[in-house]
């Protein structure tokens, strides 16, 4: 995923961008959790069924392929059509279970803002530390959360990660 998928699946599409394809924009899927949270929970991917996802059709499209620069090699879509027909299991972190069920409501499944702030926008310059705390004490216009302590430290650090500092400025 992280070799060949986040050019274009990033918080920060370049010129390889695909809304310039005909499917229209492309999720913003910045690590293995939200990759294994968005695309293996939608109709991208049904697991046990490679031929009726989305994700599988695209890997092997001659017309419109992903990556738009071609298809990938024949391993690394048996590898993808191996994990699909083995029920595209995933092993999200507890962190970002917990995002996906208590927060993503609001700010979105890939942090992108709805009734609350875009993440990449509100969580630089903070610590991980500081992000638990506004969890759990709530800032603004967001209500504390009612969540253990570590439960709440995991999240901010998949938060922290896929779009905070340590993300890396993505």
């Amino acid at each position: 995923m992280e070799r060949e998928c986040a050019l274009c699946h990033s918080s920060e599409p370049d010129e390889y961008a695909i809304e310039n394809y005909a499917m229209g924009p492309a999720p913003m899927l910045l690590t293995a959790d939200v990759f294994c949270d968005v695309v293996a929970t939608d109709s991208l991917v049904l697991p046990g069924d490679p031929d009726r996802g989305l994700l599988y059709a695209r890997l092997t499209n001659i017309e419109s392929p992903m990556p738009p620069s071609g298809n990938l090699g024949d391993a690394d879509i048996l590898l993808v059509k191996t994990w699909i027909d083995a029920g595209a299991f995933c092993a999200s972190s507890p962190g970002a279970q917990a995002f996906r069920q208590t927060c993503a409501g609001c700010h979105g499944n890939e942090g992108e803002g709805s009734s609350a702030p875009r993440l990449s926008q509100v969580l630089p310059g903070m610590s991980e530390d500081d992000v638990t705390s506004v969890i759990l004490e709530g800032s603004g216009g967001m209500a504390a959360l009612v969540m253990e302590p570590d439960l709440a430290a995991e999240v901010a650090t998949y938060v922290w990660n896929a779009w905070g500092d340590g993300a890396g400025g993505r």
